[in-house]
């Protein structure tokens, strides 16, 4: 499929004036109804384990990186553990992810799948470790194991958005355009990759501003390279990203994908994310009707006051991101 491929000319065609958006989104209809009857890519090699896939470093050498994760080297939170920042011994500074809990294969595909997954817009592996915990014969069940990624000294989405630094439309329309690339790419793979977890804590900045998908922890592949839906045993995600259709039926698709990026898009325009925690702290309360349509937007009513440009925005641009997002492309 080459959805968001689509998607991507569609977002860049802002810039191009009125028609030219809607151009781009007459094309990403069209290839959604052809890509069943598409050529699939060549597929990967096989592999049948973690050898040769990425670097392999020993749980010694990331504990002299991390200074034993000290407390002060702690960056942050992923969706399967807690990330610190390293100096490896060839003098790399890398992000250190201590996988909690790590299931017999959960690990095992992650690694995998980055290590398939190389593009600029998508988190570089550098490398993982793992080691046993107890006997050698219960080393896939008990074993503590970390991934080594490049180190994002940008920032996630959410917080600049958060911030008071203003934060101009053409660069959010770059951040936009960046993460439907790295989406494409993921996407582009047979078996297909699915993030399902896509929100804007999960995308990163680089130190140079380049927007890049993070945090694989949920990730899975479809069935077969065939396949464009897998049915899950567990839904996973975030509240207010995830596609309804998916949580209510299990049922992942591209187009699940698709909304989840819808949401970010959505953030990237109001400044805030499309759902918050209610004040029990269990239940979720969506951004009201009336926020997320482009009429109020044209009204400046929800926009994001951060939200500056240096050309004049049109209604045809601003329509286009909710466009994007209902037509479940």
């Amino acid at each position: 499929m080459q959805i968001f491929q689509d998607l991507t000319e569609a977002i860049e065609s802002f810039g191009a004036g009125s028609c030219a958006w809607q151009d781009a989104l007459t094309k990403a209809e069209l290839r959604k109804m052809e890509s069943e009857h598409s050529e699939p890519e060549e597929p990967p090699s096989a592999l049948l384990g973690l050898d040769g896939l990425a670097l392999e470093y020993s749980w010694q050498e990331l504990v002299q990186a991390t200074e034993s994760f000290a407390p002060e080297r702690l960056l942050g939170f992923g969706a399967s553990g807690m990330v610190y920042r390293g100096l490896l011994c060839e003098g790399t500074e890398a992000a250190v992810k201590v996988i909690e809990a790590p299931t017999a294969g959960g690990f095992d595909e992650e690694v995998r799948l980055l290590s398939r997954c190389r593009h600029p817009n998508v988190v570089l592996l550098l490398g993982f470790a793992e080691e046993a915990v107890g006997s050698a014969r219960a080393r896939r069940d008990s074993r503590r194991c970390a991934l080594v990624y490049e180190l994002l000294s940008g920032g996630d989405l959410h917080r600049r958005l958060q911030s008071e630094i203003p934060y101009l439309a053409e660069s959010r329309l770059r951040t936009a355009t960046e993460v439907c690339r790295g989406l494409a790419h993921l996407h582009k793979h047979r078996p297909e990759i699915f993030h399902r977890d896509i929100k804007s804590q999960n995308i990163i900045f680089s130190s140079d501003g380049i927007a890049k998908i993070a945090d694989f922890g949920l990730a899975c592949t479809a069935s077969s390279r065939d396949a464009r839906e897998l049915l899950t045993t567990r839904v996973a995600g975030t509240l207010g990203y995830s596609d309804p259709l998916y949580a209510a039926t299990g049922v992942l698709s591209e187009s699940s994908e698709c909304y989840s990026f819808g949401q970010v898009l959505i953030e990237l325009l109001v400044g805030r994310p499309p759902a918050v925690l209610a004040d029990d702290g269990k239940s979720c309360v969506l951004l009201a009707p009336s926020e997320r349509g482009h009429k109020a937007l044209q009204q400046q009513t929800v926009r994001d006051p951060k939200y500056k440009t240096t050309t004049k925005t049109t209604t045809a641009r601003t329509k286009t991101i909710f466009t994007l997002q209902q037509r479940g492309l």
